[in-house]
């Protein structure tokens, strides 16, 4: 969604989420689960995850702002 509202700049809104997503899973407001009973184990895993939702929610914020938002705003311009 924030891909949609980005006009120029999905990539850097798709990361602008994943961090936000990352920050509420730290504070404990999103889901999270312990992977592992060893702290160096379980910090690495941690660490290789949110580098994935990072990944995956700048490739969507890019992937958003290809197509057109909507059927609404395809007159617009003329």
């Amino acid at each position: 969604m924030a891909g949609k509202w980005a006009n120029s700049v999905g990539l850097q809104h798709g990361v602008m989420v994943g961090v936000g997503y990352i920050v509420f899973e730290a504070f404990g407001l999103a889901p999270s689960a312990s992977y592992s009973s060893d702290v160096l184990a379980d910090t690495v895993i941690v660490i290789a995850l949110d580098v994935v939702t990072l990944v995956v929610a700048s490739f969507a914020g890019w992937f958003a702002t290809r197509g057109l938002s909507s059927s609404s705003g395809t007159d617009r311009g003329r």
